[in-house]
C-alpha cells in the first residue's frame, strides 16, 4: 500500500486499495463499553440472519443506548463526506440532507477455527467494530505463515473487488485491534479468516440504509 492508496486526517484513515473507499477509525470508549455490555445481557439468537460459520452470534439492535446509534451513523456521515472528497466538518451537512438509519446491529464471538466465508450485506454502508481481538497472537501467527506462503491470512478480515490482473490486486487484507471501526459500501464482499490461537474475538456489525431528503 502506497501513500496514495491511504489519506490521514484527524477522525481516521481512508484506505483506498480498489474503487470502493474503506474507512478505519477508533471508536470512543463509551462505544466500546456500551457495545461490550449490550452484548452481555443479549439473549437473541443470530446466526439464522448470518454468513458466519460461530457458534454465538446475538441481535443488538434493541439493547444499545441512543448515544451510541448516534456515534456509529456520525461515523457513516464521516465516511459518505470522505466518499466526496469532502473535509470532515462535511458530514454535518450530509446529516442534514440525509437520512441515516441503523438497521441491524449485531455481535459476534468468534472462538479459534471458526471464520466468516465471503458475504456482503443489505443496506448502503455496513461497519464492523472491534471490542477483543486476540491481535498479539494473530501477528505471531502471520510470521510463522509468512515463511511458509505468500499470502498470510489468519485473523484477517479481507475485501475483494473486481478481478486480479497483473499489476493490480482485488483484495486488502486489514488485521483488525480492539476499538478499531471499519466502514465499507454493503455491496463489497469481505471474509474473516480464522486463527488457531485459543482466544475469543469479539466484533460488532451492522449496516445503515441513507435515504436522501
Amino acid at each position: 500500500m502506497t501513500m496514495t492508496d491511504e489519506m490521514h486526517h484527524e477522525y481516521g484513515l481512508i484506505y483506498r486499495p480498489f474503487g470502493p473507499m474503506i474507512y478505519q477509525q477508533e471508536i470512543s470508549q463509551e462505544l466500546f463499553d456500551d457495545l461490550l455490555e449490550s452484548g452481555r445481557g443479549s439473549q437473541e439468537n443470530y446466526r439464522q440472519h448470518l454468513a458466519g460459520n460461530m457458534k454465538d452470534e446475538r441481535g443488538l439492535s434493541n439493547l444499545i443506548s441512543e448515544e451510541s446509534r448516534e456515534e456509529m451513523l456520525d461515523r457513516c456521515a464521516l465516511y459518505m463526506a470522505g466518499v466526496d472528497g469532502k473535509p470532515p466538518e462535511y458530514r454535518d451537512q450530509m446529516r442534514r440532507a440525509s437520512e441515516f438509519i441503523l438497521d441491524d446491529v449485531w455481535i459476534n464471538y468468534m472462538k479459534a477455527y471458526e471464520w466468516n466465508p465471503p458475504h456482503s450485506h443489505k443496506g448502503d454502508l455496513s461497519f464492523v467494530i472491534y471490542l477483543s481481538n486476540p491481535v498479539d497472537q494473530s501477528i505471531e501467527e502471520n510470521h510463522e505463515t509468512q515463511r511458509e506462503t505468500n499470502a498470510p491470512s489468519a485473523g484477517r478480515i479481507s475485501f475483494r473487488y473486481g478481478e486480479k490482473h497483473e499489476m493490480s490486486d482485488n483484495f486488502f487484507h486489514y488485521l483488525p485491534r480492539a476499538k478499531d471501526m471499519l466502514i465499507f459500501p454493503s455491496w463489497l464482499e469481505h471474509q474473516v479468516f480464522q486463527y488457531t490461537q485459543e482466544a475469543t474475538r469479539i466484533s460488532v456489525a451492522g449496516n445503515v440504509f441513507i435515504r436522501y431528503k
